[in-house]
């Protein structure tokens, strides 16, 4: 019949098919099964009775009676003659009673004392387990032995024992001695235990326990070894007889140690030496525009980067690649003319869409830049900040290469009268909110903060779904951690976007990225330049006539109309103004930080204080007598005036 799934120092398990432990959840069963007429306790899935462990593999149960059960502490198996067929061993270990085994959930028989874990064995897979309050004893099972075809040989011996010239060694501690040991009186040492086996040539192994008087008594054993396990507490020191030749090395192990690592060195000289040819060899790519020749060496890349971190994301490409890849630089995969440079699209030979900003060889934007704008950009890791993929230097070129946002920049559409109607005012709206948040990051969570100092509708992109992203680094300055404001050499930007304190007085804080986004919100609004409008209506700022016409009430009259559509709502246009007429004041201590310009834009409930009125301070360079030529590009600005610039004004 069926037990339970434990069984107690009072109880036995007798052979049967029937007589079974089975674990509380049904799935292992424990108890004696029939193999070829000879009888075995085993442990097994109860569904499907594939056999998971063995106890007496080497020593089956002949007869038709067997039992398993406790004696003096150890878990036993007797025959029909009360002979000892196998055992756990643990005697002399400080084992206390009562004891119990139980069969787990998790398939192991462990045996228990009182509630600790005791003597874990039988497990699948062998785990370990420790109680804080008890000791736990580990018997490790052999996985490789279930599938074995013959379990009666044991190990075979990989050098043939030559009796005299052999040697004994200790295998590791804690093991469970084999069955059938021969004993040979009192000995009182390891060494002469070992001075007995070592006269009998026949003797494989011997062992030196204490018996039950006491006394040291030395075991022998002289035929195949069968039971070993080994304990991760207690069990006994077993010493095995092995050849002494098996510490020699093989001359032939020799020769192929000594080939192996020839040629691993061969190959490990072949690799740097192809890595060497490859970086030192001039790369020609044929230009197909003009004939020309471009000679480049990748290694002036890894110069000039040096002691950057990059991810592995970001790439060191070749510039015939890149040159290639964008068609020469054709005028038909040119994308945009920013200051710094042109943009041109590009597709790599994996299909892959980049655009790639090269710089131009006289451009302001130096090596510092660059590997200003390189380092920044690739510290930063946000939905609304252009990714930057990799970079090249060749001779006086300087290319940087981004992810390709198909929608182009915001300036292409909101000063476009064909394609402004295409961004209506939701798309507007969340455009804004992108681009707070995309300078939120920076500000606030990136350490040290960064200034973008050159924030424009230009330098906004649109990716899919009009998602916005702010690019072009290249004038970004990280400011010390835990300052607002600094002072700088040198005042750079562009005109229309840089506040009074910064443009007059080189202070620099994160309000200076506060005043170019109010600019260019309300440039979003009403379709018009801020610049331009300044030349065009001498002595008049788009800042000052937008905060004219809101405080008159009117401030739905300078809107762009091509957006006006179903999702065009007046409250939250004029609100969006005034978030953007805060931006511009003058005081730049009463300008919102991006903090709270991102919840004035979430949050329409959030209050919005009364702005003042703004004291646009528009900049030029006063150095020389030839006419002003006013673009929208990036300069840098040296001595400055207070008034609008006409584009036909001399000094």
């Amino acid at each position: 019949m069926t037990m339970s799934s434990t069984l107690s120092i009072t109880e036995s398990l007798e052979l049967s098919k029937n007589n079974t432990l089975v674990s509380s959840n049904k799935l292992f069963e424990l108890g004696f099964f029939e193999s070829q007429s000879k009888w075995y306790l085993g442990k097994w899935w109860k569904q499907d009775k594939t056999i998971l462990w063995v106890a007496n593999r080497n020593a089956p149960l002949l007869g038709s009676y067997g039992v398993l059960k406790f004696v003096e502490n150890n878990l036993v198996i007797l025959d029909q003659s009360g002979d000892l067929i196998w055992s756990t061993y643990l005697s002399g270990s400080g084992v206390r009673s009562p004891m119990l085994a139980e069969l787990q959930n998790t398939g192991n028989l462990v045996l228990k004392m009182d509630t600790w874990n005791g003597y874990q064995f039988g497990d699948l897979p062998p785990v370990f387990q420790l109680d804080d309050n008890a000791d736990s004893f580990l018997m490790k099972t052999f996985p490789n032995s279930y599938s074995s075809e013959k379990l009666e040989g044991g190990c075979i011996r990989r050098t043939a024992l030559k009796c005299e010239e052999d040697r004994f060694e200790k295998l590791q501690q804690k093991m469970r001695l084999p069955a059938y040991g021969e004993t040979n009186g009192s000995i009182f040492s390891v060494e002469d235990c070992e001075k007995h086996c070592f006269k009998n040539c026949d003797c494989k192994s011997f062992a030196l326990v204490e018996s039950r008087k006491s006394q040291r008594v030395c075991l022998k054993w002289t035929g195949v070894l069968r039971g070993m396990r080994t304990y991760s507490f207690g069990g006994q020191d077993l010493y095995i007889r092995v050849a002494a030749s098996d510490n020699d090395l093989d001359p032939g192990i020799i020769v192929v140690i000594v080939l192996s690592c020839i040629i691993l060195l061969g190959i490990v000289c072949l690799a740097i030496f192809c890595c060497w040819k490859k970086h030192k060899r001039s790369i020609i790519v044929q230009g197909k525009k003009k004939g020309q020749i471009f000679f480049f060496w990748p290694t002036q890349t890894e110069i000039v980067m040096s002691g950057i971190d990059t991810p592995e994301s970001f790439q060191l490409m070749e510039f015939g690649v890149i040159f290639e890849a964008t068609n020469q630089f054709s005028e038909s995969n040119k994308l945009g003319q920013g200051g710094f440079g042109p943009v041109y699209k590009g597709t790599l030979p994996d299909g892959k869409e980049i655009a790639v900003k090269r710089l131009k060889a006289r451009s302001s934007q130096g090596m510092a830049e660059f590997r200003n704008e390189v380092t920044l950009i690739l510290r930063v890791l946000h939905v609304n900040l252009v990714r930057l993929l990799g970079c090249c230097i060749h001779g006086h070129d300087k290319l940087l290469v981004y992810e390709f946002l198909e929608n182009s920049s915001l300036s292409s559409y909101i000063f476009n009268q064909t394609r402004s109607p295409l961004l209506n005012w939701e798309h507007r709206f969340d455009i804004m909110k992108g681009i707070a948040e995309g300078l939120c990051y920076l500000h606030y969570f990136t350490s040290p903060p960064i200034l973008h100092r050159d924030l424009k509708p230009s330098n906004v992109l649109l990716g899919r779904d009009m998602i916005p992203k702010i690019s072009d680094f290249g004038l970004a300055q990280m400011m010390e951690t835990g300052t607002t404001e600094a002072a700088t050499g040198t005042a750079v930007g562009t005109y229309g976007y840089m506040s009074e304190e910064y443009a007059k007085y080189n202070i620099i804080s994160d309000k200076l990225d506060i005043f170019s986004y109010g600019v260019m919100l309300l440039e979003i609004l009403t379709g018009r330049r801020n610049h331009e409008y300044c030349i065009t209506n001498r002595g008049d700022s788009l800042l000052d006539y937008v905060w004219r016409r809101w405080t008159e009430g009117a401030g739905l009259e300078v809107v762009d109309s091509s957006f006006h559509d179903d999702s065009f709502i007046e409250d939250q246009v004029l609100r969006s103004m005034k978030i953007g007429l805060s931006c511009v004041q003058q005081n730049m201590h009463d300008r919102p930080s991006t903090r709270t310009l991102v919840v004035m834009l979430e949050s329409p409930r959030s209050e919005i204080p009364d702005p003042t009125k703004p004291n646009y301070y528009l900049t030029r360079a006063d150095s020389s007598s030839s006419p002003v030529t006013v673009t929208e590009q990036s300069v840098t600005i040296n001595e400055y005036t207070s008034s609008c610039i006409d584009a036909s004004a001399r000094n």
